[in-house]
């Protein structure tokens, strides 16, 4: 049996195992994993469940360095948590109208 410290990335194209390999930690700790092609709310490329769960964007829009501070943390108005974050890095693209509507 192999350890989760162990994961074979197996029929991954290459941006898809650019994902997982930069947010290792995070998939190591999640007890399932999926990424969803044109799902990130900002700039509809692919995003890995965990950062969904955590109401964040993709790589992308959100570096890791960054995405790390908000992993497993609530927010009152998460819409507005992740409008304030995008809006930091210069990343506010599509979710712009969003942000607006609940800021």
């Amino acid at each position: 049996m192999k350890k989760k410290t162990d994961a074979e990335i197996l029929g991954a194209d290459p941006i898809t195992e650019s994902i997982v390999r930069s947010t290792l930690d995070k998939v190591i700790s999640s007890d399932l994993l999926a990424i969803f092609e044109r799902s990130c709310p900002n700039c509809s490329w692919k995003i890995p469940s965990f950062r969904l769960e955590d109401s964040l964007a993709c790589v992308e829009c959100i570096p890791e360095n960054v995405a790390r501070e908000y992993y497993n943390t609530d927010s009152a108005n998460p819409q507005v948590r992740l409008g304030e974050i995008l809006e930091n890095l210069n990343e506010l693209r599509r979710f712009k109208k969003s942000y607006r509507i609940e800021k």
